[in-house]
């Protein structure tokens, strides 16, 4: 039997939209803004309220905490969590109530709802108990969350649900009315809410199968058994004690006297609970009417709230979104940031373990990232930038939200089905990342066709929380950037000194080469110890050789060793133009002019080592440059040298042009233009890397300036046998 809800039923809901008791709430704003609070503090709160108990067992047993195995007490939850997570979901959950609609009637029924959870929850527990269940806390948990549909229906349609509860006099009376107006029971929706957790235990079949007659329950998994039971005393509505006794007795051979017992002890504690909360509550307490405006002035009010609502919306969104924030200002490095908007997902739409794909500007596509917990196929994973070609890439060319169910579906490609299968879920919902000034990647959701609908409320909130991800992601990228830069410039910096000390030891090894040989001329060759003088002579040969090649292992060292691939020389110049702007540039007060050939195909070459040629060329010529200078930077494809194909990049500047003794030794690290304090170590690494690379590099200068050229040989990804 399908008891999921109908798509008419959840296109009208907000499942992630559970209210709980302002009394509560207050008491955990006011624990959240107390720098001293503790662990203990804040969950004794949350556990007795199953609005923050549901959030909490919604995000702990999300992808992201899957090595923690099942969980199933609540305690062990909010360990898993942290007092940051538990903290940031009391803050959401108050946000999102007090912009939220609260009428008397609705009010008074919450406070009944909530009286009924926490009684059932006790009663579970004690039951669990007394029959040595062994996890009392997972029976808690079932009874505080049995009436989880309820609480639903109620946040989403209170006047309406309201109506429905005030008609109906017992449980079977009002499931019978609630499965013909949406299709579906309280309980089994409920049920289906918790199964979205994806939790590993009978909690969701618990609270589905509540209200089972007790002989289609004797054979039921424990857990289902103690629900169904405790589920029985319920005193908001007249119940039958004498029901209630022989269902004990069928179920567990429990007597009534101990069962009398129970129920005196659990309405003490629920008693004593409300009181430390400041909530009056008394079952008998008559329900507010429902309000009953007609005509003209209704038709007013109704619009007057729409737009109340509106408004309220909004702000708090923007509440919501501040709360979040803070994970996103703390991370540091891209892994961390993604694993912050990952988290963050979760917590304001209920959705987990998110994927993301970031572009390659090399691949022109969007490349898998995995994340800890996820499946490392992902990184396997790459969608051409191209229209038509995927859902993922459409998102990002239009920079607009897409989903697989969308009102144009249409057949989706085989990389479209590989993700959806990594997800877990029936579909996607894929979120462009759009940086300041270009796209960055995209953030894939996996949803179910059946809660799909509801995300076209949040849309809004979605879109503006996408913007503020993409935004740290985008600095976090040119963090990134910056250090590699930074680490770089120290590892030339490294090399230059060991050239000068290599330079400084050489001198006087070889004085005492000299003095060794006049020594040796002295005593003649029969000399017993001109043998030994030989010997001492050959060392110090071998140390000056070796002290020689120490530069040029430094010099391996710092540059990049990554393996040759398609590189794009337009893309890879921009990117590099593009780090020198917000720099190097603008303290100095440089243009920079770009002459790229349009139709260059990407050719199979090291990205990183020809990247660090650009980047001490670059930086070489605007260290000569005085204030204000201009830099043309150029590309060129299929320039013929003796018959080869080769690519030609060239870097010329305005500046005063060098003298002819400098020219002569441009490439050896022992004279600059610079001034103090430089060595033209960059130039020599970029002729060293551009050998390397199979190529070659030339200067000329003159009074109109200096120019650079580097060819580099032009092997396509065809002619390489790369597919």
């Amino acid at each position: 039997m399908n008891t999921n809800p109908p798509e008419k039923l959840l296109s009208r809901l907000e499942v992630e939209k559970l209210s709980t008791l302002p009394q509560i709430l207050l008491k955990l704003m006011q624990a959240c803004n107390n720098p001293e609070v503790n662990f203990d503090q804040l969950a004794s709160l949350i556990r007795k309220d199953a609005a923050l108990s549901s959030k909490i067992m919604n995000v702990a047993n999300s992808p992201a905490y899957l090595q923690w195995g099942k969980v199933d007490n609540l305690n062990r939850l909010l360990v898993v969590l942290g007092l940051s997570t538990i903290k940031t979901i009391a803050i959401t959950s108050s946000v999102m109530q007090f912009f939220s609609q609260f009428a008397p009637h609705r009010e008074a029924y919450l406070k009944r709802f909530w009286y009924s959870s926490l009684r059932c929850a006790y009663t579970a527990r004690a039951l669990a108990r007394l029959i040595s269940y062994e996890f009392p806390e997972e029976a808690y948990l079932a009874g505080l969350l049995h009436k989880l549909g309820q609480l639903i229906l109620l946040d989403n349609l209170a006047d309406e649900y309201v109506a429905l509860l005030e008609k109906s006099d017992d449980p079977l009376a009002l499931a019978e009315a609630e499965r013909e107006v949406y299709g579906i029971t309280h309980a089994e929706l409920g049920a289906w809410l918790i199964d979205q957790w994806q939790a590993d235990d009978f909690i969701g079949d618990a609270v589905r199968f509540q209200d089972e007659p007790t002989e289609m329950v004797l054979d039921a998994h424990p857990l289902v058994q103690l629900l169904h039971l405790a589920s029985k005393f319920d005193n908001l509505k007249p119940y039958d004690p004498e029901v209630a006794y022989r269902t004990a007795d069928t179920l567990f051979g429990l007597a009534q006297p101990v069962i009398e017992d129970l129920v005196k002890e659990v309405d003490e504690e629920v008693e004593k609970a409300a009181k430390a909360l400041n909530i009056a509550i008394d079952p008998s307490e008559a329900i507010p009417p429902l309000p009953g405006e007609t005509g003209e002035d209704a038709t007013k009010a109704i619009q007057v709230d729409k737009e109340r609502l509106e408004l309220a919306r909004m702000v708090r969104n923007m509440a919501l979104l501040d709360g979040t924030s803070q994970t996103l200002r703390q991370a540091k490095g891209l892994e961390e940031t993604l694993l912050a908007v990952q988290h963050n997902v979760n917590i304001l739409f209920g959705i987990g373990g998110t994927l993301f794909f970031l572009i390659d500007e090399e691949k022109n596509a969007l490349c898998g990232e995995t994340l800890p917990g996820q499946n490392p196929q992902l990184d396997r994973l790459c969608v051409p930038l191209e229209r038509g070609r995927s859902i993922i890439s459409e998102a990002l060319l239009e920079r607009r939200l897409e989903c697989t169910f969308s009102a144009k579906e249409k057949p989706l490609s085989v990389i479209d089905r590989q993700v959806i299968r990594l997800t877990g879920k029936e579909g996607l919902l894929v979120v462009p990342l759009i940086g300041e000034d270009k796209p960055l990647g995209a953030m894939i959701l996996g949803v179910q066709r059946a809660t799909y609908t509801m995300f076209t409320a949040q849309s809004g909130l979605l879109e503006v929380f996408s913007r503020e991800a993409a935004a740290y992601l985008e600095k976090s990228i040119r963090e990134t950037e910056a250090l590699e830069e930074v680490r770089a410039e120290d590892q030339s910096e490294f090399t230059l000194r060991a050239r000068k000390v290599v330079h400084e030891a050489n001198n006087p090894l070889g004085i005492i080469n000299n003095y060794l040989h006049i020594l040796g001329s002295k005593l003649g060759d029969d000399h017993p110890a001109s043998k030994d003088l030989q010997i001492i002579k050959e060392e110090i040969e071998r140390v000056g050789r070796i002290l020689l090649r120490l530069p040029d292992e430094f010099q391996k060292q710092s540059a990049p060793q990554g393996k040759k691939g398609p590189v794009d020389i337009q893309q890879l110049i921009r990117g590099v133009v593009t780090l020198f702007e917000r720099s190097l540039f603008a303290t100095h007060g440089i243009r920079a002019d770009l002459d790229l050939d349009r139709n260059m195909p990407p050719i199979v070459t090291h990205r990183d080592r020809l990247k660090q040629v650009l980047i001490n060329l670059i930086k070489n010529a605007v260290e000569a440059l005085p204030k204000g200078g201009q830099l043309q930077i150029g590309a060129r494809d299929n320039v013929n040298v003796n018959g080869e194909p080769f690519v030609e990049i060239t870097v010329a500047d305005n500046g005063p042009g060098m003298p002819k003794d400098i020219i002569e030794n441009i490439f050896t690290p022992v004279t600059s233009t610079k001034g103090g304090g430089h060595s033209g170590l960059g130039l020599t690494i970029a002729r060293n890397l551009v050998n390397e690379l199979g190529g070659s590099i030339s200067c000329r200068t003159g009074s109109s300036g200096t120019v650079f050229q580097i060819l580099v040989p032009r092997v396509t990804s065809t002619e390489a046998g790369n597919p």
